[in-house]
């Protein structure tokens, strides 16, 4: 096994690393049009910088970094530059980074890596090392990886500690942690092949000359359903990475090591961008793209850009990240972070990565767009800013998140969450990809609905199948207006196809078109959600929209049961919170009120708005027209109120408990208060009352109207975490 010093390679390739690059933070000054710069918060330089390269920030175009050398010296705070200020700096605080150009080391110790044929251990060096990136590489790809072309060997990168040992990208250069082109062509051109089913190791390209394009021993992607119709690299829902094994440009076959996952179909739709897939596509690979590279101990400063992972397989142990911009994975097989410290930045994460595994490690955001494929969070994971969206399957198991953004953002969707043992923080929120039409805005008139089928024109369609996806479940709802629905009926997409003008969206909706108040669409947070001993209010809200049943895809959402009393009652304009009344939509299955102590105080009458504040909540009817539902109940008398869609058993002076319609669709949690506020006289003495307890059960399956579905999972409901034991995907 070949191991190496970076900055004493032993005649292994030349020229060695320098690694002798200061970083300074304080207060500077140079005039626009200067080149003489001063340091005015301190004494850092001496004769030996002379030649030196420098990055400085605030004083290039438009305020941004100013690169290259340090042509003389002066004193110890002043020194001349090669180049001229674009902006000029009056003792502002800035960064500055000035020594030896270790590019070439860079190019030097890959251009060895590649001809080695054993695993490669580079270290950086003993002691404290900072390596300045400060030129370009004159190898096209390349962009100063050390990881460049290292295909038959693995490669781990050595230092000693972030706090010792730290590589500087200059602004205008940067640094590639794998290879700059992860596709043969471009950023992926998708050859279409003939339906692939789950289990098939070959696929058939629709032109049988196609299959040239694909070498054995190398690797393709293989996928479908295009939710982004721009950008690079292509973004599929379903994608796989797969080994050739076999080509033949005469049959089209292109055969691969290992089976699919995923079954991928011809119709799919293509929208403007043809290249990027949509139906089955195969992505040739570039035959440098298959790398297994560790990078351990050392922290990383590409001080103006992301820094792409792109390759088969990285793992990054305790790498602390320093600038804001941060580590992207992208177009991988596999990631692995452990003992990171990747706060300084929101990690976007990025579009074609199967697998990425966090363990103990502490990030500021992670941003998921897109619904990447699996994504696991462990061991003592933090996540100090937000977990801002979440991915196709995401696993969260013994970790801290804060504010919380629960679902994909904008393409896709979130098939499962899993989560056991962790801490959620701060705010949450839930998101799901949908539409509100193209830019006017009228779902209705944008895209038409008869006999359930979906139509949009391909011309008003900015991306691509963002919300329609075959199995995603999505619901109506207005954006505006009185009542508003936030959460309207719902309804499942069966099947999305396309001719040459438009895409078609086969839906299970039973009524044809469009409620009239329809204004937009959207899918749910998740499928699917398993959890256990959590600490936050906000999961079992979440589980209460994602819990599945005996019925398939069809979805009950139960209030867990609730208790009120004098003291949290709430008024109007400050409705009741409790901890444990969590989320509640779809078909009005049955509400129970028990009121178990009566109020004996001096309020009389004393009732409560038992569904919403000021009697207005939203509810859909039978017919699909809007109206509102405000029960009251006699807080003076006690007993068990059942409200069903049959009807409802009035107590006392009760009234309006009768849900107007049979279904009744229930479109959120009501926000419960008394008609008078009696915290103080009940803190004060709280036999006088009342005690109620509540439990409300929903229905959703899609649409209003019963929907049979055979087969199916079974499910234990748990009162405290709901537990999924099986499921129909």
């Amino acid at each position: 096994m070949p191991t190496v010093d970076f900055v004493s390679p032993g005649g292994a390739f030349t020229p060695a690393a320098t690694g002798d690059t200061q970083e300074l933070t304080t207060t500077w000054t140079i005039g626009s049009g200067s080149n003489a710069l001063q340091c005015n918060g301190a004494t850092p330089f001496v004769v030996g910088d002379v030649g030196k390269s420098f990055t400085l920030n605030g004083a290039g175009a438009s305020g941004g970094y100013l690169n290259g050398t340090i042509a003389g010296f002066t004193d110890s705070s002043h020194v001349t530059l090669s180049v001229t200020a674009s902006t000029a700096l009056s003792a502002t605080s800035e960064y500055f980074a000035w020594g030896t150009d270790d590019a070439p080391a860079f190019q030097a110790f890959n251009t060895w890596a590649q001809a080695q044929t054993s695993a490669i251990t580079l270290t950086l060096g003993s002691g404290s090392h900072k390596f300045f990136i400060a030129s370009s590489d004159p190898t096209s790809g390349r962009g100063n990886s050390l990881a460049y072309g290292i295909t038959t060997q693995t490669l781990h990168v050595l230092g000693n500690g972030p706090s010792s040992t730290r590589i500087i990208a200059r602004s205008d250069v940067g640094w590639s942690l794998g290879v700059n082109a992860a596709f043969a062509v471009g950023d992926g051109v998708g050859i279409k092949v003939n339906p692939v089913s789950i289990g098939a190791t070959q696929v058939t390209c629709k032109t049988p000359s196609d299959a040239s394009g694909f070498v054995v021993g190398q690797w393709l992607m293989l996928g479908g359903i295009n939710m982004q119709n721009s950008g690079a690299p292509p973004n599929q829902f379903y994608f796989e990475y797969l080994l050739i094994t076999g080509s033949n440009a005469g049959t089209g076959v292109v055969t691969f090591s290992t089976s699919t996952v995923n079954a991928y179909l011809d119709t799919w739709p293509i929208f403007s961008d043809t290249v990027n897939g949509g139906p089955a596509c195969i992505f040739a690979m570039n035959a440098l793209w298959y790398m297994n590279i560790t990078y351990e101990a050392f922290s990383l400063n590409n001080t103006s850009t992301q820094t792409y992972a792109k390759g088969y397989n990285f793992q990054f142990i305790n790498i602390t990240q320093v600038d804001p911009f941060g580590i992207t994975p992208s177009q991988s097989f596999s990631n692995s972070f452990t003992n990171c410290d990747l706060t300084s930045y929101q990690m976007e994460y990025d579009k074609c990565i199967y697998k990425t595994v966090f363990d103990s490690t502490t990030t500021g955001q992670l941003l998921f767009q897109n619904a990447a494929n699996k994504v696991i969070i462990q061991n003592g994971c933090n996540i100090t800013n937000s977990l801002n969206g979440t991915p196709r399957d995401i696993e969260i198991h013994d970790s801290t998140i804060n504010d919380f953004v629960f679902g994909t953002l904008a393409f896709g969707r979130t098939d499962s969450f899993v989560t056991t043992n962790s801490t959620f923080t701060g705010s949450y929120a839930y998101a799901g990809a949908g539409t509100q039409g193209d830019a006017t805005g009228n779902l209705q008139t944008d895209y038409p609905m008869t006999g359930g089928v979906i139509t949009m024109p391909k011309s008003k369609i900015t991306y691509g199948c963002t919300w329609m996806i075959p199995g995603t479940i999505c619901f109506f709802a207005t954006t505006g207006g009185f009542p508003q629905v936030n959460w309207g009926p719902m309804f499942k997409i069966l099947a999305v196809t396309d001719d040459a003008t438009n895409v078609y969206v086969m839906t299970d909706w039973p009524y044809g078109g469009y409620p009239s108040w329809a204004q937009k669409i959207q899918a749910i947070p998740t499928n699917y959600m398993n959890f256990a001993n959590n600490t936050t209010s906000a999961i079992a809200d979440i589980a209460n929209f994602v819990t599945a049943t005996t019925a398939g895809y069809s979805k009950p959402y139960q209030y867990t049961t609730a208790q009120f009393n004098g003291g949290n009652l709430g008024i109007d304009g400050a409705p009741a919170v409790v901890a444990t009344f969590v989320q509640a939509v779809g078909k009005l299955t049955s509400y129970t009120i028990n009121v178990v102590t009566p109020y004996t105080g001096t309020q009389n009458p004393l009732f409560w708005h038992a569904f919403a504040q000021f009697d207005n909540a939203g509810i859909v009817q039978s017919d699909l027209s809007r109206t509102v539902y405000g029960p009251h109940i006699d807080l003076r008398t006690g007993g068990i109120r059942t409200i069903t869609p049959a009807g409802a058993n009035l107590l006392g002076n009760d009234s309006a408990l009768a849900v107007p319609s049979n279904p009744t669709w229930f479109q959120g949690p009501p926000a419960l208060c008394a008609s008078q506020n009696i915290q103080a006289e009940y803190n004060g003495n709280p036999s006088v009352g009342p005690v109620i307890n509540i439990v409300l059960l929903t229905d959703q399956t899609t649409g209003l109207a019963p929907i049979t579905v055979t087969g199916g999972i079974f499910a234990i409901q748990n009162q405290s975490n709901m537990v999924i034991r099986g499921r129909t995907r």
